[in-house]
């Protein structure tokens, strides 16, 4: 991951949130870590 991928990662976590229960919040992991 490059600087940039955490940050927008982290923004679409940040907005897919409302969408979503905290029990699905593991979904939103990048499986690579």
């Amino acid at each position: 991951m490059n600087g940039i991928e955490p940050m927008r990662w982290l923004t679409h976590v940040l907005e897919e949130l409302p969408k979503r229960s905290v029990n699905n919040i593991d979904d939103l992991l990048p499986h690579k870590i």
